[in-house]
């Protein structure tokens, strides 16, 4: 996140437009992208874990 936003901006003005969107902007989509994509990642690997690992070791090729 710390070289995505300012990566991003450097983007948009050298393809867009000069305008910088307000800084609270920032610090917020900041402050909800990044709990947004830990759960997004985490919920999956925690549902997955709540399966016995034999099933999946005893599966058949598929």
């Amino acid at each position: 996140m710390a070289a995505g936003i300012p990566a991003g901006l450097g983007l948009y003005w050298f393809f867009g437009t000069q305008i910088t969107p307000p800084g609270s902007w920032l610090l917020t989509a900041a402050l909800v992208i990044l709990p947004a994509v830990g759960a997004l990642t985490a919920l999956p690997a925690w549902a997955h874990t709540r399966s016995p690992a034999g099933r999946a070791l005893n599966a058949g090729p598929a």
